[in-house]
């Protein structure tokens, strides 16, 4: 993310993560490739998100043109180690399958 929206460059301050995945959509798309689907872990302690994620599904899914299917997002804690399990932060791992359009 940091070579499309580098985090010294205070016009991407406070931005709305919408455009950010719009952006990145677009240079998928310019490069010739469609996703077929996102997988994401949340890692943080609380707040509790379970009650969330189908709205964020939806959220990303519309945003992205794809079914809501294609989207995974699931939510775990560090049992109270490291930052994220002290409560100091959040961690997000994300991986996009894509395919070459022919």
């Amino acid at each position: 993310i940091g070579k499309y929206f580098p985090d010294n460059d205070d016009k991407y301050k406070d931005m709305d993560s919408e455009i950010f995945l719009k952006k990145i959509d677009e240079l998928i798309k310019n490069k010739n490739f469609e996703i077929q689907n996102i997988d994401c872990t949340v890692i943080m302690e609380r707040p509790k998100i379970r009650n969330y994620i189908d709205i964020m599904r939806e959220k990303i899914a519309k945003v992205l043109n794809i079914d809501i299917d294609q989207v995974n997002i699931k939510a775990t804690t560090e049992e109270g180690l490291n930052f994220t399990g002290k409560g100091l932060g959040v961690a997000v791992h994300a991986v996009a399958l894509l395919k070459k359009k022919k």
